[in-house]
This record gives C-alpha cells, structure tokens and sequence, in this order.
C-alpha cells in the first residue's frame, strides 16, 4: 500500500511538471508567425517563397529557436530552374540555415508576422544565390484555430 502511494505521489509530480512544458511549446497571443504563401504559420516545416508556381522554397525546416523578434531554423533550400517548363524541371537542394526577422502587424491579424527572410549557405549553394528575401503579408484566410 505504501509503494501506491509513492507511485501516485511520482504520477502526481510528473504530470504537473509537464503541464508547463505543454503551455510553453504552444503558441501564444504575442507569438510571431512565419508567413508561407500568403499564410501564417507557427514553426512550419516548410516555406514556400514563390508562391505562383512552387518553384523555390525551404523545406525539412529543424527550429532551433523562435523568440518575438527572430527566428532560426536549418533545412533544405529547394529551387526549380524550369528548364524546359517548370512541371518538366528538376529541382536542385541545398542545406540552409534561414532566419526569420522584422516582425511586422498585417491587417485583419492579431498576431505579427515576421517579414524577412534570410539565408546562410554552407559550400553547396545555388547560383545565383539569394541573401534575403520579403515575406508579403498574408491575405489568405486566417488558418484554424488562430
């Protein structure tokens, strides 16, 4: 009877320890979002940067920080060159590091979004390669649950 008791006591602890843990990894009211094709999105594992056609974009995004003013993640920089035409065109990866910065308000929003997008490439990179790119606000709707 005594080892239940210590174990409901454990079980007990455990689970409010984890109640915060939850309550921190969740967004918030002052959470930044990412913008990706003219939506919002909190710690997306993909951002697409040519949103007509699909054609450049950031992909397998692994965040390893996100705060209110910035964020950073790596990843793979993925870009079609359309040659001939884009649905015939192969797409060439390259390892990314990308930082979210200039956390904007968007009308119609309640949350900010960040408005640039920067890249570091390691040896492998594309030509010619990009260093920044703006991140339009959204004027899709809102994605559930915002």
């Amino acid at each position: 009877m005594h080892n239940i008791g210590r174990l409901l006591r454990t079980c007990l602890i455990v689970g409010l320890l984890a109640v915060p843990a939850v309550a921190l990894a969740a967004p918030g009211p002052k959470t930044v979002y990412a913008i990706t094709c003219l939506q919002e999105t909190y710690k997306p594992k993909q951002i697409t940067i040519a949103c007509r056609d699909g054609t450049v974009r950031v992909s397998k995004l692994r965040w390893t920080s996100w705060s209110s003013t910035q964020a950073k993640a790596s990843g793979v920089y993925q870009v079609n060159k359309c040659n001939p035409d884009c649905a015939s065109g192969r797409t060439k990866s390259f390892p990314v590091t990308i930082t979210l910065s200039r956390p904007k308000a968007c009308s119609g929003r309640k949350h900010k979004a960040f408005g640039r997008l920067s890249y570091t490439f390691g040896s492998k990179h594309p030509q010619p390669t990009p260093r920044r790119t703006s991140l339009p606000c959204p004027t899709g709707p809102p994605p559930p649950g915002y």
